[in-house]
């Protein structure tokens, strides 16, 4: 296996694991009615939402394919579930302490996210680098 094809896989293993983690928090967030605490209409959280899983699955797609736009894909989900996590329920859980939500199980699945996120950013702006310099 080249490195290459490496790269394409642990960014898509990546989305897949963030997508993964992300599932049930998004479900807790609409069922503790996040969207409309923010101002946002259940239906444009839904179709954001799954804008994003689709981002992330196709990226997934096509980092393994060794195609420079599957690790930007990845990378951008990753950032978006990254800076969504840290601002929305970072001030939130910092208020709150260890009672936010369902605690620990609440909070664990932000940390998830976080991580997922972050490491969703790292490995799929190498897979993308890597990908566009051996692209013929």
């Amino acid at each position: 296996m080249s490195v290459r094809s490496e790269d394409g896989n642990r960014a898509a293993w990546l989305a897949i694991v963030l997508l993964v983690v992300s599932v049930p928090h998004a479900l807790e967030d609409f069922a503790f009615r996040e969207p409309a605490r923010l101002g946002v209409a259940v239906g444009a959280a839904l179709s954001a939402l799954l804008v994003v899983y689709a981002m992330q699955l196709a990226g997934a797609w096509l980092a393994v394919g060794a195609n420079p736009w599957g690790g930007r894909l990845v990378a951008a989900a990753g950032l978006i579930w990254f800076v969504g996590a840290l601002m929305i329920h970072g001030p939130e859980i910092r208020a709150v302490g260890s009672t936010w939500r369902f605690g620990p199980t609440s909070i664990g699945g932000v940390m998830l996210i976080v991580v997922a996120g972050a490491l969703s950013m790292w490995y799929g702006s190498i897979a993308s680098q890597r990908a566009a310099r051996r692209r013929p």
